[in-house]
């Protein structure tokens, strides 16, 4: 199943060292990642396994700097 976030979700990939924006999340059911389409900050879109991404700081949602 995929389903367009509304809003768009930040994230940041630590093995590429950079953030993008998802867009879209496609669930394959319970035997896999979710996967998530990030258009990269650099404008390269990206699907991206749920191991493989981590959210970025928003104090607002009360993610804060470790």
């Amino acid at each position: 199943m995929t389903g367009q976030l509304d809003p768009p979700l930040r994230f940041y990939v630590p093995e590429r060292g950079r953030c993008g924006t998802a867009h879209l999340v496609t669930d394959y059911g319970i035997d896999h990642d979710r996967v998530w389409t990030l258009i990269m900050d650099d404008g390269e879109v990206w699907d991206v396994p749920n191991s493989r991404v981590r959210g970025v700081v928003n104090v607002t949602a009360g993610r804060l700097p470790a």
